[in-house]
């Protein structure tokens, strides 16, 4: 009996495979998602059926980095929209599982930033 797995993420796991070991996965990966965009797909994109899944994976913020670190006030509210997303899988999905995924790091972007970096 295989393990079926939900997962909502950015383009970062876009190529994950569809069956790994005893697992099936149903990836819904956007290019570019930020915490609101998965709350969108997840809200009025598509009807779930809620008890088909025996986890649902939520893989998102990677999208977020430079505007945090560029405004350190977009934290706060970038925290507080992850925590709702986190709410309404667990509304949408009763019952199931909700793992929530590491931001992994995204090496390109901390080159580019520090690059810049004057050194003494």
């Amino acid at each position: 009996m295989f393990l079926q797995i939900l997962v909502f993420s950015d383009s970062i796991l876009k190529d994950l495979p569809s069956c790994v070991d005893q697992v099936e996965f149903e990836v819904h990966a956007e290019p570019g998602a930020h915490v609101y965009d998965i709350h969108r797909l997840v809200t009025f994109q598509q009807e779930w059926s809620a008890g088909d899944q025996d986890g649902v994976v939520l893989h998102v913020g990677t999208n977020h980095l430079e505007d945090i670190w560029n405004d350190i006030r977009v934290l706060k509210p970038t925290i507080k929209a992850h925590c709702k997303l986190v709410a309404v899988l667990q509304e949408t999905f009763p019952g199931t599982p909700v793992i929530i995924s590491p931001i992994l790091p995204r090496f390109d972007w901390y080159v580019s930033i520090t690059m810049y970096v004057p050194k003494d």
